[in-house]
């Protein structure tokens, strides 16, 4: 929220894990404020700056709204542990890729033989084209499965229920 109305954004904040601080731009420490508390069933820990410290920063207006007068940053309980997953999958796009050709493929063939071999199309719909056995997309259902009109095609009639 503090990036989108123009504001310094919580990863201008470094945390120091040794004192359990985050620390401003300014060069201020940002104390745990209270106990954790507990929202979509992850523990959060405030951590405030104090009013007297902040009134006079020179960083005040590009870090406090007009009428604030401390900063909160929220730091999750997993903070750690996604901090050390983006380290690790930092420039692993082509691992990735290559996951994908390798993996995604059989998982694919089984579910084509397991018999789940719908179409999952969001936005469009499948037509059959004049009986020669080829979908044609054309626009507008959110999931299309092969029609029982017996492949015939009939302009301006949608082969699927919308």
């Amino acid at each position: 929220m503090a990036a989108a109305a123009g504001r310094l954004p919580g990863q201008a904040f470094d945390y120091d894990a040794s004192q359990d601080v985050f620390r401003c731009p300014g060069g201020q420490t940002l104390p745990p404020h209270g106990k954790p508390k507990l929202k979509n069933g992850v523990h959060r820990q405030c951590y405030a700056s104090k009013a007297r410290v902040c009134k006079g920063c020179a960083l005040r207006d590009q870090c406090l709204p007009e009428k604030g007068a401390i900063r909160r940053i929220y730091r999750s309980e997993h903070a750690a542990a996604v901090a050390r997953h983006r380290q690790h999958m930092q420039g692993a796009g082509a691992v990735m890729r290559e996951r994908a050709g390798l993996c995604e493929h059989p998982f694919g063939t089984l579910k084509r033989w397991l018999g789940w071999d719908h179409f999952l199309v969001r936005g469009l719909t499948m037509r059959w084209s004049n009986g020669s056995g080829h979908l044609n997309l054309v626009g507008g259902s959110p999931r299309a499965t092969p029609s029982q009109r017996n492949g015939t095609y009939r302009p301006g009639i949608p082969l699927f229920d919308q």
